[in-house]
């Protein structure tokens, strides 16, 4: 925990001191799992259906019709089948035939209820993923056509700037509707200087920016961010062009990832309105790196939508006033050089000069990072970082990782560090691929020696700062399932 710490604290650092790429962007936290709102509604007026219990057949029916469970989860899987047949976009003939597989493989349980219970709530995961895309908002070829008008841009932004291509792309297309951002307020302590940041709340008086009908239709509506604390701030941007601005709610949440929700209302008749289906979207600010910014592409409005990893960033592009289901992503891959560099400094400790016979032989072993894209390094079959000696009988067994990661940074590759001679397990990780325009990707490198027979101590740990400064080489879309919300 003590070196995660480090690593945030690292972070931390850095982003005071330098300008991330994605500063422009709204940075916040928070992995609202609501991908399956509005399915109860739905149900709720289905009609029930399932197996005839009656005239059951097959030890697998029998069993579902034996135990309430299993009759319960055959129910939901019949009447979510009912709606999505009954959907606009329903691929009738492929729910069909995906529903005959499914069959054959739950009939395979027999009798086993665990099975049984396994195969339906798998069954129903994937229907209710089906659910969500089936109502929500189809991608039009007004739409279609803005992503590939941004991944040309950003193809063409590659030519003279590959290392902040996307960022520049965006740039160029940025949604320029006047806006005004307030917060909610953080009272003061009584009789001190500290503020009592966890009793926020929405303003008693009109803030600067806001009009009179505006902050009329705030009050009127009740709106309230909100979140962990009463932690809030809006922003009021016109994103329908009629003259209106309409309202984001950016509502902290906290909690382990610290989330921040991300809500929208359109103003209608003095009010500021929310959809009747919940738009809505996350960002987590701990296990991720993600961001949006407003757009406009073809004369529409989206939140340019951002999930950096190592070696990619994604873009979802996302209209306001509709729940996402299936939307435009464009991807954008990059490569990386690597470099360890000889001043070592965090901020949790006096600067480090490397002797030259270290950084050089550091710097030998993280080229075979160099000119990676993605997660390339990761995807092969595991083998032995270090080798072992042959005569030795009772050597360890050879490792092939360096251990267990956290899900609060992203490994880029486990590989061999040769120092003075003797192979150490090196690990690089980075901040899911956040990167800053002085300093490039924000890495480290960890090194240890291998294990020994017989050892019980952990093998002591080194660590050193890693740079590596990116191209993009790539770009792609298509549509793809929006998971942030």
């Amino acid at each position: 925990m003590d070196r995660v710490n480090r690593m945030e604290g690292l972070a931390a650092h850095v982003g005071a001191l330098f300008t991330p790429a994605h500063s422009c962007f709204v940075w916040a936290q928070r992995h609202f799992a609501a991908g399956l709102l509005g399915l109860s509604t739905a149900l709720a007026v289905a009609e029930p259906t399932g197996i005839a219990c009656d005239v059951a057949k097959g030890d697998a029916e029998k069993a579902i019709c034996a135990d309430p469970r299993l009759r319960a989860g055959d129910r939901q899987i019949a009447e979510t089948l009912a709606q999505l047949r009954r959907a606009p976009h329903a691929d009738k003939a492929q729910l069909a035939s995906e529903q005959r597989q499914w069959l054959k493989q739950r009939d395979a349980c027999g009798a086993d209820v665990g099975c049984l219970l396994s195969r339906h709530s798998e069954r129903n995961e994937s229907l209710a993923v089906q659910w969500r895309v089936a109502s929500s908002y189809h991608p039009d070829a007004i739409d279609k056509a803005a992503a590939e008008a941004l991944r040309r841009s950003i193809d063409k932004r590659m030519s003279t700037n590959a290392e902040f291509a996307l960022e520049r792309a965006l740039d160029d297309v940025a949604w320029t509707s006047p806006t005004t951002r307030f917060a909610n307020e953080i009272p003061a302590s009584e009789g001190g200087d500290e503020a009592k940041w966890h009793e926020s709340a929405f303003p008693t008086v009109r803030p600067a920016g806001v009009t009179p009908d505006e902050w009329s239709a705030l009050v009127g509506s009740g709106v309230e961010g909100g979140g962990e604390n009463g932690l809030a701030s809006y922003t009021l941007i016109d994103l329908d062009d009629d003259g209106d601005r309409d309202l984001v709610v950016d509502s902290f949440v906290g909690g382990t990832g610290i989330w921040t929700q991300v809500s929208f209302s359109e103003f209608r008749e003095g009010r500021f309105v929310s959809p009747s289906k919940p738009v809505q979207f996350s960002l987590n600010g701990r296990g991720a790196n993600q961001g949006y910014r407003w757009i406009a592409l073809n004369g529409r409005a989206y939140a340019a939508y951002i999930n950096g990893q190592y070696g990619f960033d994604t873009v979802y592009l996302l209209r306001p006033f509709v729940a996402a289901g299936a939307v435009p992503a464009i991807r954008v891959d990059y490569e990386y050089r690597f470099e360890v560099p000889r001043r070592q400094e965090t901020p949790d400790r006096p600067p480090v000069e490397l002797d030259e016979s270290t950084a050089t032989d550091l710097n030998q072993a993280v080229g075979v990072l160099n000119h990676t894209v993605g997660d390339d390094l990761l995807t092969s079959e595991p083998r032995a970082i270090c080798p072992t000696k042959a005569t030795q009988e009772d050597a360890a067994e050879p490792e092939t990782s360096y251990g267990p990661g956290h899900y609060t940074y992203d490994v880029v590759a486990d590989f061999p560090v040769w120092l003075s001679g003797e192979c150490h397990i090196g690990r690089a990780v980075n901040w899911f691929g956040a990167y800053y325009a002085d300093r490039g990707l924000l890495a480290m490198l960890w090194v240890r020696r291998p294990h020994q027979p017989g050892e019980t101590r952990e093998p002591e740990e080194k660590e050193f700062v890693l740079q590596a400064r990116r191209k993009a080489v790539k770009t792609a879309w298509a549509l793809k399932l929006f998971e942030h919300q």
